[in-house]
C-alpha cells in the first residue's frame, strides 16, 4: 500500500525499473527502423489495478493494468515503455504529477498472449493453432 503523497518512504520504490523510448532510425537501404532505448533506471512501486481475458483476432489474450510509481522527472510521455522482470508495460497516458513533483503515477498495460497467464481455462494448444 502506498502511503499518502506527504509522506515519503523510500521503502515503498522497491522495484528496479527501465523506461525506455521509441527510436526510428534508417536501415542500409533507407527502410525505417523502429527500436527501443533505455532512457533511465530507476526504482518505482508497482500496483495492478486490473486484469482481464480476451480474444483478439482468434487469439486468446490477457491484459493486466499496471501502475507504476517513480520519483518525479522530466521528459516522461505517453506511448513510452517500461521494461519490468522481462516484461513490457506500455504508458497509455500521460504521467500523473503527485504533490509538488514528489511523485510520478504512470499509468502502464500489458498483453500477454502465453498459455501459462491463463490457467485451466485455455489449452496450449489453442496458442500453437493461433500462431501458426
Amino acid at each position: 500500500m502506498l502511503l499518502p503523497l506527504g509522506n515519503t518512504d523510500p521503502a515503498q520504490l522497491d522495484r528496479r525499473v527501465v523506461l525506455q523510448a521509441r527510436t526510428t532510425t534508417r536501415d542500409a537501404v533507407g527502410g525505417r527502423v523502429e527500436t527501443w532505448a533505455d532512457l533511465a533506471t530507476v526504482w518505482a512501486s508497482r500496483r495492478v489495478e486490473s486484469g482481464r481475458k480476451y480474444f483478439s483476432g482468434e487469439q486468446k489474450t490477457t491484459e493486466q493494468a499496471v501502475v507504476f510509481r517513480i520519483r518525479y522527472r522530466t521528459g516522461l510521455a505517453a506511448f513510452m515503455r517500461i521494461s519490468f522482470g522481462g516484461e513490457y508495460f506500455e504508458v497509455v497516458q500521460k504521467p500523473v504529477e503527485l504533490g509538488r513533483r514528489a511523485y510520478l503515477d504512470l499509468i502502464t498495460r500489458t498483453v500477454h498472449p502465453t498459455p501459462a497467464d491463463f490457467g485451466s481455462d485455455f489449452a496450449a494448444e489453442d496458442f500453437r493453432t493461433a500462431a501458426a
